[in-house]
């Protein structure tokens, strides 16, 4: 999670949502080990 905040770019264009959201920075009631990224644009490459 550190290493995905300090990224600009990833910071930029993307938000975290889901569980893992509400349980890391609200809740803090589970371990959840994937993470769930949304964007309002279009994707055209994945790297």
């Amino acid at each position: 999670m550190e290493q995905a905040a300090k990224n600009d770019e990833l910071t930029r264009w993307y938000y975290l949502t889901g569980g893992t959201a509400l349980s890391e920075f609200y809740l803090h009631h589970r371990l959840s080990e994937d993470i769930d990224f949304f964007t309002r644009s279009e994707v055209y490459q994945v790297k």
